[in-house]
């Protein structure tokens, strides 16, 4: 999910068999795809806090630039938080998922 300039940051994870949405949906088709998540996962903008409201378990990745205390997303909401986003791997996202919400052991989507 982003703008259509987003494509290229998107391309990894549609390599990897994510579905690019990247200048494809409208704030009220996002509410839809939101709705339709088992766990939404990504990093502290407007969507994460759209899946939140939607009611979708999400774990929220937080780089020391804001502070989740003051802005995360309510709801069943894990919040991952590294000074730089790259500091967080793929295989603890991975983990919160699992632990935080046990009936995506199945698989995220």
């Amino acid at each position: 999910v982003g703008a259509a300039s987003d494509h290229a940051a998107a391309a990894p994870a549609a390599a990897a068999g994510a579905l690019d949405l990247c200048g494809r949906t409208s704030l009220l088709e996002l509410v839809e795809v939101a709705r339709g998540a088992t766990v939404a996962i990504g990093n502290d903008t407007g969507p994460m806090h759209i899946a939140a409201a939607a009611g979708r378990r999400s774990v929220v990745l937080f780089s020391g630039n804001s502070d989740p205390s003051l802005c995360a997303p309510r709801g069943d909401v894990r919040i991952l938080r590294r000074d730089t986003l790259r500091d967080l791997s793929v295989a603890e996202v991975a983990d919160a998922v699992r632990a935080g919400f046990p009936a995506a052991r199945g698989g995220a989507r």
